[in-house]
């Protein structure tokens, strides 16, 4: 992992920072009316408002190990949009990055994680 994230530095130098929540999972999230708010501000960090977005959709639409429907996962991703003014240009080169760190993060609550998955803990942890 470290190789990795080492030999993908520089696609992180051009990456915006602002303001992130960190943890958008669906407790940490509430609607009204036709807003919507989050809760829950304990990991909230200055980051890559892409990686929030790969965040979210991994937490909140996507099945474990698999991408989520695709109408939903649009949706997601052209509100973002909209509210973004774009993603930058250079996103699906960091996927890959966030993507490894996402799942670095699973580590962290294995036990609880293949608890809910069919396969056994040995292949899940292969």
């Amino acid at each position: 992992m470290i190789d990795a994230v080492e030999a993908n530095h520089d696609l992180l130098d051009e990456a915006p920072a602002v303001l992130c929540h960190g943890d958008p999972a669906a407790p940490n999230c509430f609607r009204e009316n036709e807003q919507v708010g989050f809760l829950d501000w304990e990991i909230a960090h200055v980051g890559d408002p892409a990686r929030e977005l790969h965040r979210a959709q991994d937490q909140l639409i996507d099945p474990p190990r698999a991408e989520g429907p695709e109408k939903v996962v649009a949706g997601l991703f052209d509100s973002y949009r909209e509210r973004s003014g774009g993603l930058s240009a250079d996103f699906e080169e960091r996927e890959g990055i966030y993507e490894a760190v996402r799942f670095l993060g699973v580590s962290g609550f294995f036990e609880r994680w293949t608890a809910i998955r069919e396969e056994s803990d040995e292949v899940l942890a292969e």
